[in-house]
């Protein structure tokens, strides 16, 4: 009767640790998903902020005009939104690389683990 009585409340022990676990791991998920997006944005944005900083030397000429009101601009001025945006492209590109990599070793070592059960 003892042993029954304590198989009991160790059952609602267990259920109860596990619906903690559960809540964690939703905000985990919530957590990685928010870091993903902030991944994500970084991919994005980064490529063009590295390329303005190289070509913030001499790309625009703020003292074109005599009185200080024009502002000049390079000829090559196309050549930042070009090199911005193929190393954008790349960036990404290499990004949804490694995800799909990652994903198919998560896959296989999921896999793994089921049949080592």
């Amino acid at each position: 009767m003892l042993y029954s009585l304590i198989s009991q409340r160790d059952s609602k022990v267990n259920v109860l640790v596990a619906e903690d676990s559960k809540k964690i791991a939703v905000a985990a998920k919530r957590d990685s998903t928010a870091m993903k997006t902030i991944s994500i944005l970084t991919l994005v944005y980064l490529p063009g902020t590295f390329i303005a900083a190289v070509f913030s030397a001499g790309i625009f000429d703020f003292n074109a005009g005599t009185d200080g009101s024009r502002v000049g601009a390079s000829r090559l001025w196309w050549v930042y939104f070009v090199a911005t945006g193929c190393l954008t492209l790349i960036t990404v590109t290499i990004w949804l690389f490694y995800i799909r990599w990652r994903t198919a070793k998560n896959k296989k070592e999921e896999e793994d683990l089921e049949n080592a059960a």
